[in-house]
């Protein structure tokens, strides 16, 4: 009875001071309006009489804040958004009224309705927070036409006052579907603390919740001393300057072919194949470890392969470049059955040049690089194959090119005998 009293009370405090004494009947009822709940608000929906004189209807309702919001539709439409709401509400109290030519308002129909959660408040129903390489990853699951944003801030110390303090990291829209979201942190702590404060497309502060123990898990780059890499597939040609030797000599981005024209067979890079797509190259551990990352680098646009007679690269560099790869971990490589799938990574074959992983490689940056100074600037490029976080050591990870993109839209030779390519590889273990 209280809340019945109360939602009249609402109304008439609504209506009373928003509305003059009324000039004519609505002309329509409660049967030509229905609500339906959406995130952060609802729909009504509505069916004007067919009057000439009427052209438009009104709603209004206070928000959660208790502001005063009028909407407004007409005979160009059948519905209204009802907007303003964070968490889930029953019965929320409004009045409609039709408008006519004269700028006159109907007789007040009281209404109620309901609200879902909006997607700043249902973003914690499914929010987790776990330990990642370097940092931590968030996930969620957006409800269907999810709106809103979240602040994401650890616990670090300030780096000008020195003091213990709330460190912005990431402003995310939340959308509908499921999230993965990584980030890495610049402060090494034993454990963090993650705080993460959604707000709604007003710019009002919803939920904040802090997520304590989120232990760092650190991964090093594995020295190539402490590993061999065996591939039975390697080009190993010291006139060509191709073999395995130059996975490992520091030159990621190409510069020992820097302004090598055309015509020359002098390469400095990686090349397994024939038949190097499926195969397996295997990289055994002096001791075991805990695998963590694996990285495919590209030599960056530095010279030129459309060789006139081919030559071993076939006049294309890109469409040798891995797009699908998969990271497995084992004790007994020669058991494939023992082969354990640690994690894949996979891009169109077909994806726009600018678009793909290696945009700067050969082939695919609109033009070569000339000079020392502009690979300098140039960031390296690589293919990065996360591992999932683990304590369990293997003696070897197996990395399979599962396959390698292709030419389009350019019409270079086909890479028809499945070469695979890279310019260096890099290693990351569990520190």
């Amino acid at each position: 009875m209280k809340r019945i009293i109360s939602i009249l009370f609402a109304v008439a405090l609504l209506w009373g001071c928003e509305q003059d004494e009324s000039t004519f009947a609505p002309g329509i009822s409660l049967q030509d309006l229905s609500f339906t709940p959406t995130p952060g608000g609802a729909v009504m929906h509505y069916k004007l009489p067919s009057n000439d004189d009427i052209v438009s209807i009104k709603l209004r309702y206070q928000d959660f804040k208790g502001d005063k919001v009028t909407v407004e539709g007409s005979y160009a439409c059948d519905s209204l958004v009802i907007v303003g709401f964070n968490e889930a509400r029953q019965g929320v109290p409004g009045v409609v009224t039709l408008c006519n030519r004269q700028e006159e308002e109907s007789d007040p129909i009281d209404v109620t309705f309901d609200t879902h959660d909006s997607g700043a408040t249902a973003f914690f129903h499914t929010a987790e927070v776990e330990s990642y390489w370097n940092g931590f990853q968030l996930t969620y699951t957006g409800v269907e036409n999810a709106s809103g944003f979240a602040n994401v801030f650890y616990e670090g110390i300030d780096p000008l006052s020195k003091q213990p303090a709330l460190l912005f990291i990431d402003r995310i829209i939340i959308r509908g579907g499921e999230h993965t979201l990584k980030y890495s942190l610049q402060q090494a702590q034993d454990e963090y603390t993650i705080v993460v404060r959604t707000e709604d497309f007003r710019g009002y502060t919803v939920k904040e919740k802090a997520y304590g123990g989120i232990k760092a898990n650190y991964m090093d780059l594995l020295k190539p001393e402490n590993y061999s890499f065996i591939c039975k597939c390697s080009q190993e040609d010291p006139e060509q300057k191709l073999g395995m030797v130059y996975l490992f000599d520091g030159d990621a981005k190409g510069y020992n072919a820097l302004g090598r024209d055309a015509d020359d067979t002098e390469y400095y890079t990686f090349l397994a194949g024939p038949d190097a797509v499926g195969a397996p190259f295997i990289v055994h551990f002096n001791e075991p470890q805990v695998p963590a990352s694996v990285r495919l680098y590209t030599m960056l646009n530095v010279r030129s392969f459309n060789t006139k007679g081919g030559g071993i690269f076939n006049q294309c560099y890109y469409n040798r470049l891995p797009c699908s790869v998969s990271v497995y971990g084992t004790n007994t490589p020669d058991d494939k059955d023992s082969w354990v799938l640690l994690g894949e990574k996979e891009e169109p074959r077909e994806a726009a040049l600018a678009s793909r992983w290696c945009s700067r490689a050969p082939g695919c940056a609109s033009r070569n690089m000339y000079e020392k100074a502009e690979v300098d600037e140039a960031g390296s490029q690589y293919f990065n194959i996360q591992l999932p976080i683990s304590d369990e050591k293997y003696t070897d990870i197996i990395i399979v090119v599962n396959d390698v993109f292709s030419v389009s839209p350019y019409n270079w030779p086909e890479n028809d005998r499945n070469y695979v390519t890279f310019n260096e590889l890099e290693v990351y273990v569990k520190r």
